[in-house]
């Protein structure tokens, strides 16, 4: 039987899809941490999966790192706390809907960052998969979307953090060229976790007021979704473009929504399987053409 190579296409999309599974599942993990405020979730949740992440690099040799490289690195990790505190913001301020649809803008930003700036030619089937996939997203959000003043310091809020996101995407495909994942991942995750504990200090909110379950929880948040599911995108962005993956939110609402059904027994609008069946067949579009690097494995 042939076993694909560890960085081989088939590999390296199945990350995308784990990653897609172990991202989704942080909403269903916060949702049983009602009393905590947002930004303490977040900065305990990088926390957790940096001193995991260390701890396992203390058995390893480590790598020289260029002071280039540790630069770009410590700016990814300050725009990725921001990203959690600006989507947390969001939530808490509009409706899961609209910080589900302003939150997934990603893409967008890191097509337009390689069309302009960085004058990459942008294929007409990755265009075609994401029109597809936000309109799917689109459809799943219409329930509980809506317009309001009062909503819109929490729309922007979202927006915002789609573009922090953006930025973390293009500087990671750039620094993973040279960079192992484990390595990359703990230096992004340790400068994210410094943001927003900065971020709570200015907020004069309590990072220690935590009970076991709750810490356990936050464990679980940092070992799956961050550990598991961030690392995979930042080892998937090595050899695809900046665009595709981070197109993979977009798949997030139908996934939470199926969590949610299974284990919550919470019902499932039509809408939802819908626009979950347009947000599918995008990202197969824009996985399935997407072209794979031929990198050595790192």
């Amino acid at each position: 039987m042939n076993i694909p190579a560890p960085n081989s296409p088939f590999r390296i999309k199945l990350a995308l899809i784990v990653a897609l599974m172990a991202i989704s599942s942080a909403a269903i993990i916060v949702r049983l941490l009602p009393g905590l405020h947002a930004v303490v979730i977040a900065f305990w949740r990088m926390s957790f999966a940096s001193i995991a992440l260390w701890s396992y690099l203390l058995f390893k040799k480590s790598p020289f790192l260029e002071r280039k490289s540790f630069l770009l690195m410590s700016i990814a990790g300050v725009f990725l706390g921001l990203h959690f505190a600006f989507f947390f913001t969001a939530v808490q301020k509009t409706s899961l809907a609209n910080a589900t649809l302003f939150g997934t803008l990603a893409p967008v930003f890191t097509t337009a960052f390689e069309r302009l700036i960085f004058k990459k030619t942008i294929k007409k089937s990755l265009i075609s998969g994401l029109i597809v996939g936000f309109i799917g997203t689109i459809i799943i959000q219409i329930p509980g979307f809506s317009i309001h003043n009062t909503t819109f310091l929490g729309d922007l809020s979202a927006g915002i953090s789609s573009f922090w996101i953006a930025i973390v995407i293009l500087i990671s495909a750039e620094i993973r060229k040279s960079i192992d994942t484990i390595v990359f991942s703990a230096y992004l995750f340790t400068f994210a976790s410094i943001t927003l504990l900065i971020i709570a200090i200015i907020l004069n909110l309590s990072i220690f007021e935590i009970n076991q379950h709750q810490t356990f929880l936050l464990i679980l948040l940092g070992l799956i979704p961050n550990l598991l599911g961030h690392s995979m995108l930042y080892y998937a962005i090595r050899y695809l473009s900046s665009s595709t993956v981070a197109s993979l939110p977009l798949g997030e609402p139908l996934v939470v929504s199926t969590f949610g059904w299974i284990l919550f027994g919470e019902s499932v609008h039509i809408l939802v399987l819908v626009g979950g069946s347009l947000i599918l067949f995008g990202l197969w579009i824009i996985i399935k053409s997407s072209e794979v690097e031929n990198i050595p494995l790192n």
